[in-house]
């Protein structure tokens, strides 16, 4: 039997304008796709049938640049310019978090143990689920 070969489609969508400088993509437990906007302090939302919304940050200038869907159900993000954690909540409700430390830009939330260097266990503490740090 001959295979059948399948081709993607792939459709664009303007997210923002190109000053905005979409960079970080997920998605949300809502289904829709959400997406930092580094230049221009925001972070928006790309629905399943095109529709955009932007929320604006605390500061334009916060450059937030990593999304990832997280355990509650809300999106989180990182400041890098403010040295800050957001979260937004699919109705676009944001909150942001001053971090201890300067550099921060990256997160990562998985379901699997945490494990340090080469595979060992990791002596740093796990959030437990539910706790969220104190809002600035």
């Amino acid at each position: 039997m001959a295979q059948r070969h399948t081709h993607p489609t792939i459709t664009e969508r303007p997210v923002s304008d190109a000053a905005a400088g979409p960079y970080g993509i997920a998605t949300g437990p809502d289904g829709a796709l959400w997406l930092t906007l580094v230049h221009a302090g925001g972070v928006a939302r790309l629905d399943t049938d095109g529709t955009v919304t932007s929320h604006r940050l605390d500061s334009a200038t916060c450059r937030p640049m990593v999304i990832t869907a997280g355990p509650d159900g809300a999106l989180w993000f990182t400041g890098m310019n403010t040295d800050t954690v957001g979260r937004v909540t699919a109705d676009g409700e944001v909150t942001e978090f001053a971090l201890p430390n300067q550099g921060r830009h990256g997160l990562l939330h998985h379901h699997r143990p945490r494990r340090g260097h080469c595979g060992a266990p990791s002596t740093r503490p796990t959030p437990s689920p539910g706790s969220t740090p104190a809002a600035r």
